[in-house]
């Protein structure tokens, strides 16, 4: 039987869809050539040429064509998502499901299921999402597995990893393990894969973090030819290279960051002068360093960010920059990109100025140190006496800035973050809430005004760019927002039908350190749309 018979017949009849049964009776197949034909549909299935639907042969539909990728639960069945926003994710049976892994990228026919939701059956797999299984060795008789993390055993058998004797390695009942998949599921048999290292055993914190990162495969080493090109930059600054740049060295820079930080990304400085105060933001000037291109630029770009755990970092870039000349550290030269700006005596910015530079920060500040000297705390404004003349006029543009943007209805939420205590074991020995105060404000107050002179740099020179920015929340939510404010007492005044950033603010002060403000805080913060990065600048609202 030739392929272009078998689909001859789907093209006859294109609404039709036929059973294996049907085939073989339809085209005559003999009885010993069952298998043969059975493969010969798979091929023609896997090129696309056929599809199955409820367990039936059928001609793909091509405005039913869906590409998206799978997320599996644990009792078998799955659902796509196509990742485009608003789009209704598919819901794949269990049948329909089992060749699949979470993660892996398909290309399914949707058809309206029960109650008008969308289902679908496989058309092909374009891509796995997974190379390897991270999870706890076990064995069954004479049976080896591997039950992927965090999926309990009584639910694992559409998930379980099976692990031929060969390939244990020397992996133990109860350890944390590593596996390569050396075969994927193929609706018959479950995924096979062979060890191939051993984290530790279950249940020991110290290995919590080389789990995650060895389940989503995070690249906490840098490739040979990443850390060879980083090892040729000097971490000293040579005077020849602060040519063509601003030298503010003998201003009084500091860093303000928390306790545990290790790489100091900006700098700040204020002075006071007569009409008002001036204004310096540093950042450590990477692009120096990492040129476009570069194997050092491929390798950030790849990975897009550092990842921070409570007891390492995976850092974006290798540490001799990240903490080292690219760290703005104090008592060391470092070249920088600093925002110059000028504020009246009301806090109004009149002028800003962006170049290239080099600062030498005279101090590293934490928050705890700054709050207190904020806070009036003789001791620590004694030892710090050299520093604290240039922190008070700091102090004073933040409270002009922090005032300036109340009044224009800035939305300050008070929800607080929980912050990980571990123990000299890797145990977690507190949760504690994360502390924000003043001095964190002030830090956030400065690189606001700097990237809002940056954003208005941009947009003036009609240079592209990307912005942050925050649409106005839609209608209906803030109408169920409102219902809940009157339910509790509340009332919110819609000017013109429409919400402002300021009537909003005005509720959440006046929640403030009552018992429903943090249910408050809560529900409006999920009725605002999310921040976006844009290319066109639409506005932040809030």
């Amino acid at each position: 039987m030739k392929e272009e018979s078998i689909v001859r017949l789907f093209r006859a009849h294109p609404n039709r869809s036929y059973s294996f049964g049907d085939l073989l009776h339809i085209l005559k197949i003999d009885k010993s050539a069952h298998r043969q034909f059975q493969k010969l549909l798979r091929k023609l299935v896997s090129d696309g040429a056929i599809s199955t639907y409820r367990h039936k042969y059928c001609l793909p539909r091509e405005g039913d064509k869906l590409e998206g990728v799978v997320s599996k639960h644990r009792k078998g069945f799955a659902f796509v998502s196509s990742g485009v926003p608003g789009e209704e994710d598919v819901f794949l049976n269990q049948r329909e499901a089992r060749a699949l892994m979470d993660g892996d990228r398909v290309l399914i026919i949707t058809r309206e299921g029960r109650r008008g939701k969308r289902e679908g059956s496989v058309f092909r797999i374009l891509e796995r999402g997974k190379k390897r299984i991270v999870g706890t060795f076990g064995r069954f008789e004479k049976h080896y597995f591997v039950i992927p993390y965090g999926v309990p055993e009584y639910e694992a058998s559409s998930s379980k990893m099976y692990i031929s004797p060969n390939n244990i390695g020397a992996a133990k009942e109860g350890e944390v393990v590593v596996a390569d998949i050396v075969r994927y599921p193929d609706g018959k048999h479950n995924v096979e894969g062979k060890v191939v290292r051993i984290l530790g055993v279950d249940g020991d914190p110290k290995i919590d973090t080389d789990i995650i990162i060895s389940k989503y495969d995070l690249p906490a080493i840098f490739p040979k030819n990443v850390r060879e090109e980083a090892s040729r930059i000097s971490t000293k600054i040579d005077d020849s290279e602060l040519n063509g740049r601003k030298d503010l060295r003998s201003l009084p820079f500091v860093t303000i960051d928390g306790e545990s930080a290790k790489d100091f990304d900006d700098a700040v400085c204020v002075v006071k002068e007569k009409n008002g105060y001036r204004l310096w933001v540093s950042i450590a000037d990477v692009s120096y360093y990492v040129k476009d291109g570069s194997v050092l630029d491929k390798e950030a770009l790849s990975r897009g960010n550092s990842i921070y755990f409570p007891d390492r970092v995976i850092p974006m870039l290798p540490e001799v920059l990240s903490n080292e000349i690219c760290s703005l550290k104090s008592s060391v030269d470092r070249l920088t990109f600093t925002v110059e700006m000028a504020f009246d005596k009301n806090g109004r910015r009149l002028t800003s100025e962006i170049y290239e530079s080099a600062i030498k920060s005279w101090h590293r500040l934490t928050y705890t140190e700054v709050w207190k000297m904020m806070g009036g705390d003789e001791e620590v404004i004694s030892r710090y006496k050299k520093y604290y003349p240039n922190l008070g006029p700091a102090i004073e543009l933040f409270r002009l800035l922090k005032s300036s943007k109340a009044a224009r209805g800035s939305l300050d939420f008070d929800l607080p973050e929980s912050q990980i205590i571990l123990d000299a074991t890797g145990k977690i020995e507190q949760i504690v809430k994360s502390p924000r105060n003043d001095a964190h404000m002030l830090i956030e107050e400065f690189m606001i005004a700097a990237n809002e002179a940056v954003a208005e740099f941009i947009e003036g020179s009609k240079t592209p760019g990307i912005f942050r920015v925050h649409e106005p929340p839609d209608d209906e939510t803030i109408n169920i927002f409102r219902g809940l404010l009157h339910n509790l007492g509340f009332q919110l005044h819609l000017g013109r039908g429409k919400v402002r950033p300021i009537e909003l603010a005005s509720i959440i002060k006046k929640a403030e350190g009552k018992p429903e403000a943090r249910l408050i805080n809560t529900v409006l913060l999920r009725s605002l749309k999310q921040a976006q990065y844009s290319r066109e600048n639409v506005g932040h609202f809030g």
